[in-house]
C-alpha cells in the first residue's frame, strides 16, 4: 500500500486504483469498461462539474498512452484525488478484490 491519507476513503481510492492499474498493465482491453461507464454516465443528466470531470477522463483515456493513463490515476496529490473522486474505472475489480482493498486499508489505518 501506498501513502496514508488522513482521510480513509481517499486511500482506499488510492488502492483501489493500484489494482486497478495492474489489471489495466495485464489486460489492456479492459480500458473498455471504463469506455463504456463514461457512454452511459454522460447520457445521464448530470450536474455540469460532474460531467466536465468525466470529460476529461474520456479525454485523458483517448490521447494518452496506458502508462501515462495510469500515472495519472495514481497522482499522490489533490489532483489523483479529484480524478480519483470521479473515476470511470468502476467494474474493472470484482468484489472480492474490492474487499480485499477494503480490509487492507481500514486496517492499516
Amino acid at each position: 500500500m501506498k501513502t496514508l491519507y488522513l482521510d480513509e476513503g481517499d486511500n482506499i481510492s488510492l488502492e483501489l486504483h493500484h489494482r486497478i492499474a495492474q489489471k489495466l498493465q495485464k489486460d489492456p482491453f479492459l480500458i473498455s469498461v471504463a469506455k463504456n461507464n463514461i457512454s452511459r454516465w454522460l447520457s445521464v443528466d448530470r450536474s455540469r462539474s460532474y460531467k466536465i470531470a468525466i470529460q476529461e477522463w474520456s479525454e485523458k483515456i483517448n490521447s494518452l498512452s496506458l502508462d501515462d493513463l495510469i500515472h495519472e490515476m495514481l497522482r499522490e496529490d489533490d489532483e489523483g484525488q479529484r480524478l480519483r473522486s470521479n473515476s470511470p474505472f468502476g467494474g474493472i475489480l470484482s468484489e472480492s478484490e474490492r474487499l480485499e482493498v477494503l480490509e487492507l486499508v481500514h486496517a492499516a489505518t
